[in-house]
């Protein structure tokens, strides 16, 4: 992912729109991370949990993204790349999921604000300590993910 430490003192709100429409929002705050995967989507998370999913000490020049393809203006507001180091336990939603468990077709992501869900999306939690369960869009998963043994 593209990724930069947000240092305002000033809190910032976050939409993460998807292929699907406006999937979320969240507030970064300073020292939080911006990222920003393959697909566009930008999304906060807490820097020590980015420091145990990425390979934090090497960054390279920032990647085009399906939304970003100017990777000077992304290295001039601060973007860096850095590969993932973790993986994820994954479960695709179904329909039988939806009917049963969200029937609005929300869920509350940790920092509490609702995510739409819809059939074939990921439900994942990171691996092997699941602290937190969260949602990927089909499309964002495919584009983001690789199978492992």
């Amino acid at each position: 992912v593209n990724a930069k430490t947000y240092a305002e003192a000033e809190r910032l709100v976050i939409e993460t729109v998807t292929g699907g429409g406006t999937e979320t929002s969240n507030t970064a705050k300073k020292g939080d991370i911006i990222a920003i995967n393959p697909g566009g989507e930008r999304y906060v998370m807490a820097a020590s949990v980015f420091q145990l999913r990425y390979f934090v000490d090497e960054p390279s020049e920032p990647r085009s993204t399906q939304r970003d393809s100017d990777t000077n203006a992304l290295k001039e507001d601060g973007f860096a790349f850095y590969e993932p180091r973790g993986k994820v336990f994954r479960r695709e939603v179904t329909a039988e999921d939806i009917s049963t468990s969200f029937p609005q077709n929300k869920l509350t992501a940790a920092w509490g604000e609702q995510m739409q869900i819809e059939v074939g999306d990921s439900l994942c939690a990171p691996y092997p300590d699941a602290t937190e369960v969260y949602r990927i869009a089909a499309a964002e998963f495919e584009a983001t993910y690789a199978p492992v043994d």
